[in-house]
């Protein structure tokens, strides 16, 4: 942004006052309007996104995220169009929209000016743009006590009374909902083990679990580690 000084246009707000009171004898009234009542930036990516002017924060920002990676084009953009009355400022420095890029990464604070002088108004800019593409899932590494790749092979995963259950043939691994990182290994008990679980039938309805074993029988538990075969429902 260019630096300019603000002497030049208090000089020539002075010599303008100066004229008009040569010129006639009537006393003029300046504006006293400090608000800013348009803000738009250029199209993004074909687009218009259209901004919010909060007059009693004093906050300006889109309410229609701008796309994921924007970030690569707000860092140095011109703005489109401001509607004011008097000048507005940067810091301590005059601020020309139509000359002065900007970084819009991060808030833009400025100034909005009435002619009379005597009036300012204060307002900062904020950017909004999606943080992640919407179109990916994104997943984060979590340290975990998983050992030896119990997992890798064939496994389901269920939410059962707030926790995370993730089995496998033989062991099931535990964790909170609101963790994910600390887990709890218990051994899967009650399948003959000539007639494993069928991980897939894995299931959780009214505060049980409930899973099929390859024989095609009906075993239920209410901890998720320990099954008891429900036989009136199992294959005769």
């Amino acid at each position: 942004m260019k630096l300019k000084s603000l002497s030049i246009l208090i000089i020539l707000f002075t010599i303008l006052s100066f004229t008009a009171c040569l010129d006639s004898d009537e006393e003029y009234e300046y504006s006293s309007n400090d608000v800013i009542s348009f803000f738009a930036l250029p199209d993004i990516l074909g687009k218009q996104y259209f901004f919010t002017i909060d007059q009693i924060g004093g906050n300006i920002y889109n309410r229609d995220s701008l796309p994921f990676c924007s970030d690569t084009i707000i860092n140095k953009i011109l703005i489109k169009q401001i509607n004011y009355v008097g000048y507005i400022t940067s810091g301590d420095t005059l601020f020309n929209y139509l000359a002065d890029s900007v970084d819009l990464r991060k808030p833009l604070e400025i100034t909005s000016h009435a002619p009379d002088g005597l009036y300012k108004r204060d307002y900062k800019i904020k950017v909004n743009v999606h943080q992640q593409d919407p179109d990916s899932l994104c997943w984060t590494k979590l340290n975990t006590t998983f050992a030896n790749q119990a997992l890798k092979g064939e496994h389901k995963t269920i939410i059962f009374k707030d926790r995370i259950k993730a089995y496998n043939k033989e062991q099931v691994f535990s964790s909170s909902l609101s963790d994910g990182t600390t887990w709890k290994k218990e051994p899967l008990k009650g399948f003959p083990s000539a007639s494993p679980i069928k991980l897939q039938t894995l299931t959780s309805h009214n505060d049980k679990i409930y899973a099929i074993n390859i024989e095609g029988d009906l075993y239920s538990s209410e901890d998720g580690a320990t099954f008891t075969k429900e036989e009136e429902l199992s294959k005769k």
